[in-house]
């Protein structure tokens, strides 16, 4: 849960969150995919990106490696 209050209030990246998780079909939010991509949008936003769009496109193209 902790990962989800970051992403809404530190980055404003709730938004690539959701996204990325509808793309993937997640709907649990507890569940260790969610928190998988959860800490990686974090981890991009603390790289410097901030818009959503491009934060799923690269959260999502990571994940499939």
């Amino acid at each position: 849960m902790l990962h989800i209050v970051l992403l809404q209030r530190v980055f404003g990246s709730r938004a690539a969150f959701e996204a990325a998780l509808g793309k993937l079909g997640l709907v649990k939010r507890n569940d260790p995919p969610t928190m998988a991509v959860a800490k990686l949008i974090i981890e991009l936003a603390k790289e410097g990106e901030r818009d959503p769009e491009r934060l799923c496109a690269l959260a999502l193209k990571q994940l499939s490696k």
